[in-house]
């Protein structure tokens, strides 16, 4: 899939593989909205500086807000002529104290943005198309020790990419939906824990390797590039990237389901 002219939402865009992403995109001459739930005015002006002002807007989301998402969808699609085609579910965090937020974050965040995508997307002809890529995790994949709740609402992610994603339901709503699945990568997130990749390199006994965001952005450029849907595109520390096998033949849906 050709990006030039494509228009994309990037949530949590503020900072981290969300900043290396909306560069990624700008990069691939996609006009990008950076949302964030803090306003970071600096992020902005360092942006529109590098990119130039027309390409770029900033709006503050709160994405378990459906409302909220959806006003800065209208007002996207109203600032760059009526396109809206990428979503990148990016926003997350890892709080096994506050699991309440967290499910909400990760979990309700992405149906929401999954969900108004299917309803305002519209590419460049002005027919309802589009994509998502979704941040899952390697702890979306196997039992991770991050913490139960933050490798639950990734497990969640991953499901919700298969069947979102399978192709029947992109038959009904012409959205793609897949994900990009990092592993530890260098991030707000992973600085709060530097006990947990201690304690990892001890037992290993070996030296744990960490991504930067820029190798999850790269990867994410290439799930738009390859137009793939309910497909898993790993980052791994040890094999690099790859597309992770699943089989979604025996996955039942329901008519209603959309």
């Amino acid at each position: 899939m050709a990006l030039e002219g494509r228009v994309a939402i990037v949530t949590g865009g503020a900072r981290g593989i969300g900043r290396a992403t909306a560069e990624a995109l700008l990069d691939s001459k996609v006009k990008v909205c950076i949302t964030d739930i803090v306003p970071d005015e600096n992020a902005f002006k360092e942006l529109c500086s590098k990119y130039g002002e027309i390409n770029i807007i900033y709006k503050v989301l709160d994405v378990t807000k459906k409302d909220c998402f959806e006003e800065v969808i209208k007002e996207v699609k109203e600032h760059f002529n009526g396109r809206f085609d990428i979503l990148i579910n990016n926003a997350g965090i890892l709080d096994e104290n506050n699991f309440e937020l967290m499910v909400d974050i990760n979990v309700k965040g992405p149906v929401y943005g999954i969900k108004l995508a299917q309803q305002h997307m519209v590419g460049s002809d002005g027919k309802k198309e589009g994509n998502v890529i979704n941040l899952c995790s390697v702890a979306g994949l196997k039992p991770s020790f991050l913490g139960p709740v933050y490798s639950a609402t990734k497990c969640a992610v991953y499901g919700m990419t298969l069947t979102f994603g399978h192709p029947d339901i992109v038959k009904k709503t012409q959205v793609k939906v897949s994900a990009i699945c990092p592993d530890v990568t260098d991030t707000a997130i992973f600085s709060k824990m530097p006990n947990v990749l201690e304690k990892t390199a001890e037992l290993r006994g070996t030296e744990i390797k960490i991504l930067q965001p820029s190798d999850i952005s790269r990867g994410i450029i290439k799930l738009l590039q390859d137009d793939m849907s309910g497909e898993f595109l790993v980052v791994s520390r040890s094999k690099g990237t790859y597309y992770y096998e699943v089989d979604n033949t025996d996955c039942l849906l329901y008519d209603n389901v959309i």
